[in-house]
């Protein structure tokens, strides 16, 4: 994502079909969030204004039973620098002041 791509949402599912309305769903968003954040049955996340970086997003369910699957499953979230704050930027402009 660009650095101007402020807003995402991410939505999921568990393939769990006994009963649905009994799953509940958690996620965190590693290097934004510390812990878990339970959504009940909420099958989706978003996110704002995010800084530059990598992140991964991850979430885990219960299947009818209430039983959590800690595994889960995961996505991997980069959200690129302004051109300006990026490194090549930074040594042209380093060469020109030098120069």
């Amino acid at each position: 994502m660009s650095h101007d791509q402020n807003f995402f949402t991410v939505e999921f599912a568990s393939l769990d079909f006994n009963n649905p309305d009994k799953t509940k769903y958690a996620y965190k968003l590693e290097g934004f969030n510390t812990e878990w954040i339970p959504s009940g049955n909420q099958r989706f996340a978003t996110f704002t204004n995010l800084d530059p970086g990598e992140y991964i997003f991850r979430v885990k369910a219960t299947n009818s039973d209430g039983t959590w699957n800690e595994e889960g499953k995961s996505i991997k979230v980069i959200v690129l620098p302004p051109w300006w704050q990026t490194w090549w930027f930074r040594c042209f402009a380093g060469i020109l002041v030098i120069g």
